[in-house]
């Protein structure tokens, strides 16, 4: 359960800005430089927290400065370095690269920009990166009926936040996300879910997954996820977050679900649980007529051939005939065909006879052939022709007919 957190202006802008929740006893602090510089010096500095306890009638019972907060000592992080993003914090504090020359400067220039923007992403998607990087602070000095003012401020005051009040009794939940779906492909699914005002709970988001009917659930993604804009996702990146995830195979069902998590590393609660399976795509069976002959009997031979790499993964073949195409089609075979069978004789046929080979996989897809045309041979010849009569006239040089 969390404060809410009431914010008080003040007359000079804020080089800082600072947020507070009354977490589990305690009240968490995170505070964030408005630039590079403001950055360099709290990290120089360290900051020092301004606190008062502030009865209901406005009166204040006590005040306290806490000592300088900086970043913890280059190398001395410990096992916290395991953590990817407590190894980027690490990286962005301590690494530093030189840059020479007139391009050198307009690299160095962009290099610290990408620094403190990476920085900040880092403390917001881990509470310990934020506390190695002296961003934080846990007031664990809370007493029941009181309120707590905070302002952070460098430890030589030439950086100052604006002022924010706690009140630990004035209990919130986190909400939880909601419109979450999922579209399954072929060992894949895409989740989305709406944005509401989910961001100015949450940092990040932490998607679940079952296998088992929903019974357990384990984390998709070891970091929370941020929702990054796309070309593709542009139009609706303002309404909706999108993850997209492999899954295994299309066989298993599979359920979902997301949480969000706060800067201070509280989770809220889960979303509705989505279910689903992979949906393959087709095979390339590519079907193709070889020949059609016309037999003795007046029926038709019609012969096909498969990609010879599927067929194992063939349920079922049938055979087309079109009276006139584009048309309506009949299926000549009213059993189903040996799933090795190569021809078809079609002993009802028409004259002229339009063919068309139908393949089913073992997903269900259906692909078909390139429609052929088998026409009878024309083995009667036409009458002689009646009614011919010609005058010749000699006078003229000419034939009438």
């Amino acid at each position: 359960m969390l404060g809410n957190m009431v914010l008080s202006a003040q007359d000079n802008p804020s080089q800082l800005s600072v947020t507070g929740q009354f977490v589990n006893g305690e009240i968490k602090l995170r505070w964030v430089p408005l630039n590079y510089d403001d950055w360099q010096t709290g990290i120089t500095q360290g900051y020092r927290i301004h606190i008062k306890q502030i009865d209901e009638d406005g009166i204040v019972w006590n005040t306290r400065l806490t000592e300088p907060i900086r970043p913890t000592l280059e190398g001395t992080w410990g096992t916290a370095m395991n953590d990817e993003t407590v190894a980027l914090a690490h990286s962005l504090l301590y690494e530093q690269v030189a840059y020479d020359g007139a391009q050198g400067a307009f690299t160095l220039a962009a290099d610290k920009e990408n620094r403190f923007g990476f920085a900040l992403f880092a403390a917001d998607f881990s509470p310990v990166a934020a506390h190695h990087m002296g961003l934080c602070f846990a007031d664990s000095l809370i007493e029941t009926g009181y309120t707590y003012q905070y302002q952070v401020h460098s430890a030589f005051g030439s950086l100052a936040s604006n002022t924010i009040v706690v009140d630990p009794a004035a209990v919130t939940t986190l909400p939880h996300p909601t419109g979450f779906e999922a579209t399954f492909g072929d060992e894949t699914v895409a989740l989305v879910w709406e944005k509401n005002d989910l961001e100015t709970y949450y940092s990040g988001y932490i998607i679940e997954v079952s296998t088992d009917g929903g019974t357990t659930f384990t984390e998709v993604n070891e970091q929370p996820f941020v929702n990054l804009e796309t070309e593709e996702t542009e139009a609706l990146s303002s309404e909706y977050f999108f993850f997209n995830i492999d899954i295994d195979n299309d066989i298993e069902e599979y359920q979902f679900r997301v949480k969000g998590k706060t800067i201070f590393g509280e989770y809220g609660p889960v979303s509705a649980i989505v279910s689903g399976q992979g949906i393959p795509t087709p095979l390339p069976l590519m079907p193709r007529i070889t020949e059609i002959l016309e037999m003795q009997d007046n029926s038709f031979q019609v012969s096909w051939r498969i990609n010879e790499e599927y067929n194992d993964s063939i349920t079922a073949i049938n055979v087309w005939r079109y009276d006139t195409f584009p048309g309506t089609h009949t299926v000549l075979n009213s059993d189903p065909l040996p799933l090795d069978a190569s021809n078809f004789f079609d002993t009802g046929a028409n004259d002229i006879n339009y063919y068309q080979i139908e393949v089913v996989d073992i997903f269900g897809y259906s692909e078909l052939s390139i429609v052929k045309i088998g026409k009878r041979t024309d083995s009667i010849p036409p009458a002689p022709p009646v009614g011919f009569s010609a005058e010749i006239i000699l006078a003229d040089e000419e034939v009438t007919v």
